[in-house]
């Protein structure tokens, strides 16, 4: 079974948040998803909001709902509230939830809120282990297989710590991420879609690359401390996670090895912009 399936066939989430001096909370929640996305509304005066307004970053868990214990699984998760406040945004959400649930109304009060909870940590934990004849229930890591396959050569802990500072970021297909000349303060990771590099010369665009999943962008500007020389535009709806300059530099002076592999890819890609004029 996929995360997609096993969110598809449960219904409620059980959802942790915490204020800014981390005084935690957890509340269960009716919730539907759209692939790894999971929508939910919430009552805007209740502990949940005010937490999220302090604090949106999230934790949870899916639970399966059996008398056998050795049966027993379940979906653990990390993510980002990001709240719903367009009427294009709160109508996808109403689609989502009429698909999972049709026979349930959709709640319009004023102190409503709806969220979307982009998910980039998903763990499956099982009870009674692999079995014979039972399907494999698979899950993901996002955030430290990504680590790893950038940041090459730092161990388990290492990716740990690096992986707790990415920050979720998603993109909509033409939507540019940032611009030739712009300051840059963020390197970036493509979880999923593709971006494409370009250049704008004298008006026109200059065609670079395109990248996907696991490749990076952004990483000239904060190794060199100059401007970015190329811009990044989604081809494609794209998931990044974001890691910002000071955190970045602070990884390239704790780990001089993998400063020599970015110095190096930045030099291959100094070239293939410029062979690109």
């Amino acid at each position: 079974m996929t995360p997609d399936e096993y969110l598809q066939d449960h219904h409620l989430c059980t959802l942790a948040t915490a204020t800014k001096m981390g005084t935690p909370h957890a509340s269960t929640f009716w919730y539907a998803n759209d692939g790894l996305d999971l929508y939910l509304a919430l009552d805007g005066r209740s502990t949940t909001a005010r937490n999220l307004g302090e604090n949106p970053y999230v934790a949870g868990a899916i639970y399966d709902d059996t008398p056998d214990a050795r049966e027993a699984r379940s979906l653990h998760f990390q993510g980002r509230a990001v709240e719903l406040t367009t009427a294009e945004e709160r109508g996808r959400a109403h689609d989502v939830f009429r698909r999972k649930f049709p026979e349930t109304q959709m709640p319009d009060a004023p102190t409503v809120r709806w969220l979307r909870i982009v998910l980039y940590d998903l763990r499956s934990v099982e009870s009674g282990g692999a079995q014979e004849g039972r399907p494999t229930f698979f899950a993901v890591n996002f955030r430290e297989d990504l680590v790893h396959q950038v940041f090459r050569g730092v161990t388990p802990a290492q990716a740990q710590e690096i992986a707790s500072q990415l920050a979720p970021k998603d993109l909509g297909a033409g939507e540019v991420l940032f611009r030739q000349g712009t300051r840059g303060e963020t390197f970036f990771i493509i979880v999923t879609g593709e971006v494409e590099v370009f250049q704008e010369v004298d008006g026109r665009e200059h065609h670079i690359a395109v990248l996907g999943p696991g490749a990076f962008v952004g990483e000239m500007a904060l190794l060199t401390g100059q401007p970015r020389i190329a811009s990044v535009r989604a081809r494609t709806p794209c998931r990044l996670v974001a890691l910002d300059s000071e955190d970045f530099r602070g990884v390239m002076d704790r780990y001089p090895a993998i400063r020599a592999d970015f110095e190096r890819v930045m030099r291959a890609r100094i070239a293939e912009v410029e062979g690109s004029r």
